[in-house]
This record gives structure tokens, C-alpha cells and sequence, in this order.
């Protein structure tokens, strides 16, 4: 005992060593700590909400809201639920997703903002800032840089024809939402919130609908089958009920996809009647130059090299997951306009006009993304040049101004 009680008294046990600072991490190692804390959040809240009030008053003022024929459609069938010979639960009808409507119909129930259409148009504006909110928690987490998300904030904001979609009873701004949040909870890696955004998403567009088997693959990978089928299950609960109420009214589950008033059934009668087809139907590289053109004229020539040379970096930033969920929307027009059921039309090509060029703006989460990654993959001593290069870059549209008409 007692020489185990001196052994003990003459160990070599290092003084302090509990309070021994741990090692430092490796160099080049990412970050953890959250980048910017409270005051990102701050920032970007007060510009999303002031860029949206702002493009909603100037095209209120000038009395754009409902320039867009489909604005005043969308806001007529809100205003038709509960005012109408027939209102109702059936006056959502069938080819258009019934998200934006049940929520612009709130709001439709005020005679004056129906008839000026402020009905849709402050609905359409609280999703466009969400939108800008979730772009730039996604952005800051992925690329581990405020000033970055920042950026593509700014850059996302104010594209024209962006500003403009998102200020009318559009359901683009609703879908933006609805994307940039599943952007946000991929990166994250939330499954539970990742189905609701694309279940709130499937509900607005039928983009949403091709996203499932994309993001039921990742979290396959990113959670196990167990993650991914619980996913999947929140996921394509708008489409199974979107499904269900075609069968219930119209004996038809596809009734949206091929009845008398889908986009198929139009375009076959316009074929009917001698017009040409689309350009791009059924030819992947017409296809593909339709929405190139269409997203230069959208986007501007400045932004699109830049969100493609953005793309590098995005990679560099090991941002997988984010690089191809911003894919996903270009490739479903792609696809679309090869299948015939979403013609776009521009003004520099065949047949010369404007219609559906604003499809081309799903593009846009990309290029912004990209000159986003280029601010925050430069060195520090460039960091402002990078960030006047990508500004300036997004803000040229605005020089020639090709809008989204149409």
C-alpha cells in the first residue's frame, strides 16, 4: 500500500491538464461558425422586404399589376371561390395548381385590392421576400460566406423581370419560396422540411413535381432509405392529391395533363388548325437553343458567363447538392420544350415573339448562385472587385431591359 501510495505521489501527471487549449483545426478546413451571425440575418430581411414593398408600389403605381393576362386569370379564379354563380371548392379547376390560389383568395375577399389587383400582388410580394430570405440562408451555409449570399440576393432581387413576377398574382414568386427553401433544408440536410417545400411546391407548379425522384435520390444518399422515404411520402402528398381531385371531379386522373384545357390539348388543336410546331419540338438542340436564348435575354449575356464560370466554384466550395438542385428547373423546360408542352418563344428567333420567356427565369437560382460562388471563392485582397464584377454583371440587364412579356 505504501508503495503504491508513493508511485502515486511521484507520477509525472502534467499540472492543469484539464485546462489544455485544444488543437487548432487543419488548415484549410471549413468553417463551422455561422458566418455574419444575427447581422446577415438582419440585412438580408430588411433588403428582401424592401425590394419587394418597392417593385410592388412602382408597378402598382403604374398600373402593371394586371398587364399580364395570366395575372388577372390566376386572381378571377381566387375571386371565383367564394364569389361566383357556383363558388366553391370547385372553382380551382384543373390545369393550374390550387397553392397560390387558395392563398391569394384571402385576400381577394377585399373588393378593392381585387378589382386593382393588389389581391394577388401582396401575396405574390410576401413570397418573392421569403424567397430572398431562404436564398440567402442557402447561400450563406453553402458558400460559408455573408457577403456572398448577399450578393446573389441582390442579384436575384433585382433582375427586372424577376422584380416583375414578383409583384403580380404570378405563381412564380410562390414557387421561388417554395425552391429556395428546399434549397436551404438540402444543404442542411432536413428532410422533414425539404418534403414540405417541395410538397408546398408540387402544390404551386408542376416543376415541383419533377423534383421528388431528384431529392428522394440525394437523401438516399444524405439519410438512408428511411430518410428518403419519409421524404418522399411529404413530397408527393400534393401530387397524389392534385391526382385525387382530377379523378374525383373530371373521372380523369391526368384530366390536368391531357383534357380540354391543358397546354396538350391547346397545342394539338393549334396544329389542327395549320399552325407550325414549336421550336424544339421533339429536337433536343432546338429545344436547347430556344432556352439558351431566352435566358441570355432574361438573365443578360453578363450574368450568364458569370454564373457559369460561377458554377466552378460552386464545385470548388464542394457544394454538390446545391449545384445540382439548381440543374433540376433548366432541365425540366429543357425536357419540356422537347415534349411540346411548354413552347417558349423569343424575339431574336423563329417565330419572333414574345411567349413564355419568363420560363427561362428558372435559370436564374443558377447564374446567381454562380457569380455568388465567384465573390466567395476570391481572395480577400479581390473580395471587392469581386463583388463590383458580379454586381455589375447582374445589374446590365437592366441596360437593355428584355422583359418577360408574354
Amino acid at each position: 500500500m505504501q508503495k503504491l501510495t508513493r508511485d502515486s505521489k511521484n507520477s509525472k501527471t502534467p499540472r492543469n491538464s484539464s485546462k489544455r487549449k485544444p488543437a487548432p483545426p487543419p488548415k484549410g478546413g471549413r468553417k463551422t461558425a455561422r458566418p455574419g451571425g444575427w447581422l446577415g440575418w438582419a440585412a438580408a430581411l430588411v433588403i428582401s422586404a424592401s425590394i419587394s414593398a418597392a417593385a410592388l408600389w412602382w408597378f402598382h403605381s403604374r398600373g402593371y399589376l394586371l398587364y399580364y393576362g395570366d395575372a388577372l386569370a390566376h386572381l378571377t379564379i381566387a375571386r371565383r371561390l367564394f364569389d361566383s354563380r357556383t363558388p366553391g371548392y370547385e372553382q380551382i379547376g384543373t390545369v393550374w395548381l390550387p397553392l397560390p390560389h387558395w392563398i391569394m383568395s384571402w385576400f381577394a375577399r377585399h373588393n378593392a385590392w381585387w378589382l386593382s389587383g393588389l389581391a394577388g400582388a401582396i401575396p405574390a410580394a410576401i413570397a418573392q421576400a421569403l424567397a430572398g430570405l431562404f436564398l440567402f440562408a442557402a447561400l450563406r451555409h453553402a458558400l460559408a460566406s455573408t457577403t456572398a449570399a448577399l450578393v446573389g440576393l441582390l442579384l436575384f432581387l433585382l433582375n427586372p423581370n424577376a422584380a416583375y413576377l414578383g409583384a403580380i398574382p404570378m405563381t412564380e414568386p410562390f414557387f421561388a419560396a417554395a425552391f429556395w427553401a428546399l434549397a436551404y433544408c438540402v444543404v442542411r440536410g432536413s428532410v422533414w422540411g425539404a418534403g414540405l417545400a417541395v410538397c408546398a411546391a408540387t402544390l404551386t407548379r408542376y416543376d415541383g413535381w419533377f423534383l421528388i425522384p431528384f431529392v428522394a435520390a440525394y437523401f438516399v444518399w444524405r439519410a438512408g432509405l428511411r430518410g428518403a422515404l419519409v421524404f418522399s411520402l411529404i413530397a408527393s402528398a400534393g401530387p397524389l392529391y392534385w391526382l385525387g381531385h382530377n379523378w374525383f371531379y373530371y373521372s380523369d386522373p391526368l384530366e390536368f395533363y391531357h383534357g380540354t384545357y391543358s397546354a396538350k390539348a391547346i397545342y394539338q388543336r393549334a396544329l389542327d388548325q395549320g399552325m407550325a410546331r414549336y421550336p424544339g419540338d421533339h429536337a433536343w438542340f432546338a429545344a436547347l437553343a430556344q432556352l439558351r436564348e431566352a435566358v441570355r435575354l432574361t438573365a443578360g449575356t453578363p450574368l450568364a458567363i458569370l454564373g457559369l464560370l460561377g458554377t466552378l466554384a460552386l464545385l470548388w466550395k464542394r457544394a454538390f447538392a446545391l449545384a445540382g438542385l439548381l440543374l433540376l428547373p433548366p432541365l425540366f423546360y429543357w425536357l419540356s420544350i422537347y415534349f411540346s408542352g411548354t413552347p417558349i418563344f423569343v424575339p431574336t428567333r423563329e417565330p419572333y415573339s414574345y411567349y413564355n420567356t419568363r420560363y427561362a427565369l428558372a435559370a436564374l437560382p443558377w447564374l446567381v448562385t454562380g457569380a455568388a460562388a465567384l465573390v466567395a471563392a476570391a481572395p480577400k485582397r479581390l473580395r471587392i472587385l469581386a463583388v463590383l464584377l458580379a454586381f455589375g454583371g447582374g445589374m446590365s440587364t437592366w441596360i437593355s431591359y428584355p422583359r418577360a412579356e408574354a
